[in-house]
């Protein structure tokens, strides 16, 4: 069981994980803050945590974003997933490959550090 700590500051929404984060965790993250708040770009943090949801239990989550995203919330933002150890980095990467084959329609990334997390936010990309 994991600690969401949240954080916002402007149109960000800051999640830090403390200890390994379910499915059923970050399903109910998604469902609270991303349809109740107009956050456009969100950080999920663990370095201190780990997303610790067995790979076939994706495409729950990316569902639930999926689902939020359609009314129109996050247009345009971005989801940046920090993973410092090789393990999460991976499963970060797994991850967000599974939700933009969903056609989520918002941009994913996953870097090691919290410097290249926000230098992302101020860079523009095309999908």
């Amino acid at each position: 069981m994991a600690k969401i700590d949240i954080t916002t500051e402007g149109d960000l929404l800051l999640l830090t994980v403390i200890g390994e984060a379910t499915a059923k965790e970050m399903v109910a993250v998604v469902n609270e803050y991303y349809y109740k708040y107009s956050y456009t770009n969100v950080i999920w943090d663990f370095r201190k945590g780990a997303m610790r949801p067995d790979p076939s239990e994706f495409k729950a989550l990316a569902e639930a974003v999926k689902t939020v995203l359609a009314h129109g919330t996050r247009s345009g933002g971005k989801t940046i997933f920090i993973g410092s150890t090789d393990n999460d980095y991976k499963r970060l990467c797994l991850y967000s490959i599974m939700a933009e084959s969903a056609e989520i329609p918002i941009e994913y990334f996953v870097t090691r550090t919290m410097e290249e997390a926000l230098a992302l936010l101020t860079a523009h990309h095309t999908p």
